[in-house]
């Protein structure tokens, strides 16, 4: 599972990651989505993300 930190570094090089944005400490509960630098943002406003586990 890569931290929101990694994940933002990851879109400044890629456009677009594909897979599931953790929303439990766990990692029971989280959705699935391609990912962009505005989505993040979207999420990390509503939602507490804890990770993102890529495809």
């Amino acid at each position: 599972m890569l931290t929101l930190e990694q994940v933002q570094k990851r879109l400044r090089r890629d456009r677009v990651l594909y897979g599931r944005l953790v929303t439990s400490p766990d990692g029971s509960e989280w959705i699935r989505l391609h990912l962009t630098r505005r989505v993040l943002q979207y999420y990390r406003e509503r939602v507490t993300c804890y990770g993102f586990i890529p495809d």
